[in-house]
């Protein structure tokens, strides 16, 4: 009788140990590790991105974009400059804004700034942005099969004002290749809420890297509108991104001139 417990006991445990797989985080660090780690990241310092943006809408119609960003690798702050002569700085969970060569004292800017800047920058460069404030992941992943390739699936929950618009869902679900952890892609559904208004979410795909100083980011992300069920819905957008490192950043590039000047 001892020898069938003890049988068994060795065989449930066994069973458990195969059964208990990697965590959300776990997961996580090991994509960053395969990217070339946090770490190196937040040494990289002020990165500058020139970012162009190509536009193709079901019916034909297509839509560019080229604009400016920087961003602090800490994650604490980060810059756009948008044609128009706009610029929306976020420095953490607040912001400010410049339109027209004028300071936005409109009372929602410190509010929409962070949101715009996380609505252009986020996806763009996961992982790393998961280390932002108040966003959370579910504790474990699944396994599953995305795109005919073995993935590892895990949700990430972000706050409620994170984008500047409520039709850009809190939840979203990020997959993960099993054997090449570079490849990522994150996804978020449409909100029902809102589906009349906007029917489609969005999908992003990294498609080619680029390395500096030993950290892997990505030079073209392929973005694609997705319907309920994650069909893809004609609705794209080929995002391409060079970068470089400022050396000696300009100490007022996050700094607001209205705080500046005080």
């Amino acid at each position: 009788m001892r020898r069938i417990f003890l049988v068994f006991l060795v065989t449930a445990l066994a069973v458990t140990t195969a059964a208990a797989g990697p965590t959300t985080s776990s997961v996580i660090t090991d994509t960053l590790s395969a990217l070339g780690g946090r770490q190196a990241f937040g040494e990289l310092g002020v990165l500058r991105m020139e970012i162009s943006e190509n536009e193709q809408i079901p019916g034909g119609e297509t839509n560019s974009l080229k604009y400016t960003a920087y961003i602090d690798t800490s994650l604490e702050n980060s810059r756009l400059e948008l044609p128009g002569g706009i610029i929306v700085v976020s420095n953490g969970l607040v912001g400010w804004a410049i339109v027209n060569g004028n300071f936005d004292s409109r009372k929602q800017t410190p509010r929409m700034a962070p949101a715009m800047n996380h609505q252009k920058l986020f996806p763009l460069l996961l992982p790393f942005t998961l280390d932002m404030k108040q966003i959370n992941f579910s504790k474990n992943v699944a396994e599953t099969n995305f795109q005919g390739t073995a993935a590892w699936k895990f949700s990430v929950s972000l706050p409620k004002l994170f984008f500047p618009t409520p039709m850009i869902a809190q939840i979203w679900e990020v997959f993960v290749d099993r054997k090449n952890l570079k490849n990522i892609t994150a996804r978020y559904f449409p909100v029902q809420e809102y589906i009349e208004v906007q029917p489609e979410g969005m999908q992003f795909q990294p498609k080619k890297w680029t390395e500096i100083n030993g950290v892997s980011l990505p030079t073209e992300v392929l973005v694609q509108g997705i319907d309920s069920k994650a069909r893809v819905t004609g609705h794209t957008l080929q995002m391409s991104v060079a970068y470089s490192i400022v050396s000696d950043p300009d100490p007022t590039l996050f700094v607001a001139p209205q705080a500046d000047a005080n």
